[in-house]
């Protein structure tokens, strides 16, 4: 990754899929996952994989989420933790 790059949503999202295949170590197949794959209920992801998911995002696109800043209950899916770093990014 470039220190000065600066994601797209489908580059972002692609990310995304391949570090919840790596957080599941191997249980959750990226072809499965989708932008609309929710992370709680699809991936039975609990709060540890979230934020590892969420952090690996941030490392991408190196940037930091304030997240007092965050309604975190509005983040479902994939493609809704793509747009809140993307976001952050371009403030």
């Amino acid at each position: 990754m470039s220190e000065n790059f600066f994601g797209d949503f489908n580059s972002l999202v692609a990310a995304l899929v391949t570090y919840v295949e790596e957080i599941s170590l191997g249980e959750i197949e990226s072809s499965t996952v989708t932008k609309d794959s929710k992370i709680l209920t699809d991936l039975k992801f609990d709060s540890l994989d979230y934020a590892s998911l969420m952090l690996m995002g941030e490392q991408f696109l190196n940037t930091k989420i304030v997240e007092s800043n965050i309604n975190w209950n509005q983040i479902i899916s994939i493609g809704d933790l793509a747009n809140i770093l993307l976001d952050s990014q371009r403030k």
